[in-house]
This record gives C-alpha cells, sequence and structure tokens, in this order.
C-alpha cells in the first residue's frame, strides 16, 4: 500500500475531496486501490482531528514530521505561497509531492520548487484533482 500524507484538509481546500476520493467507501470504483491516506495536517488542528477521526487516519501536529511516515504528500493547502514551506522537507527527503494546481503563487517561486525537486531526484507532480470527482467520472462513462 503506498502510504499518502496530507497537507490542508480545512476550509478553501480540497483535502476533504482526496480523503473521499482514496480512503471513501463510496469511491471504490475510481480510486486507486492501492493508495491511502494515512496522516493529515492542517492549519486548523481540529478540522484535521476531525477528519482524522472520521477516515481512520493519524492527524499530525506538524506537517513536517510526516515525511518518514508517508510515501508521497498532497499539498491541497489555500495558501499558494506556503507551498514551498510545505513541499521542502519532503523534497529534501526524496518523498515523492503531488500538489493541486497552481502549486506557486509566481513563477520564480516555481521555479524554486521544481530546481529543487530536480537537484534531489524528488518526484513533483501538480496537476487538477478534477479527474478523480464523481461527477467527472461518471460524465466520462456517458460519452464512452
Amino acid at each position: 500500500m503506498i502510504r499518502a500524507g496530507l497537507i490542508g484538509c480545512g476550509k478553501g481546500t480540497l483535502g476533504a475531496a482526496w480523503l473521499r476520493v482514496l480512503n471513501g467507501p463510496e469511491m471504490n470504483d475510481v480510486r486507486p486501490e492501492d493508495t491511502r491516506v494515512v496522516a493529515a495536517w492542517d492549519h486548523d488542528a481540529g478540522i484535521a482531528r476531525h477528519l482524522a477521526s472520521e477516515y481512520k487516519i493519524e492527524a499530525m501536529d506538524s506537517f513536517a514530521e510526516m515525511t518518514s511516515r508517508v510515501d508521497g504528500v498532497i499539498i491541497s493547502d489555500a495558501e499558494l505561497g506556503r507551498y514551498w514551506e510545505y513541499a521542502r522537507p519532503f523534497i529534501e527527503a526524496g518523498v515523492p509531492v503531488y500538489a493541486n494546481m497552481p502549486f506557486a503563487s509566481n513563477l520564480a517561486m516555481a521555479q524554486q520548487i521544481l530546481s529543487q525537486a530536480g537537484e534531489k531526484e524528488a518526484p513533483f507532480m501538480s496537476m487538477s484533482p478534477l479527474y478523480f470527482a464523481q461527477s467527472v467520472s461518471s460524465m466520462k462513462k456517458k460519452v464512452e
């Protein structure tokens, strides 16, 4: 099983959606069968604890402490200006990082993140999570 960490699961994020996709039983037909969120962190510790209890995962006191507990991390925080802060400990540890789009608030930040990931040979990816949305999946089936 691939153990994923989640940074950002509160207001203004897609973190709760990622939890539903990767851990929720209603998403069995679209989720990767070997990946689960095992730990989450949010600025609002109460939200992280609530979702951790609901999905039977660990709420972390610090996002950086996840680096040794996960095989990859999803950054879904609403504060784009902090993505480099979030990604850095994982990139330095060689842990793959997935960042919701957009992953930087300016070109210099994007270049810094990608440069560091390349130097550390740490996989880094950013794309729209809509690919996993149930409504999008249903539409795709209708079109096909």
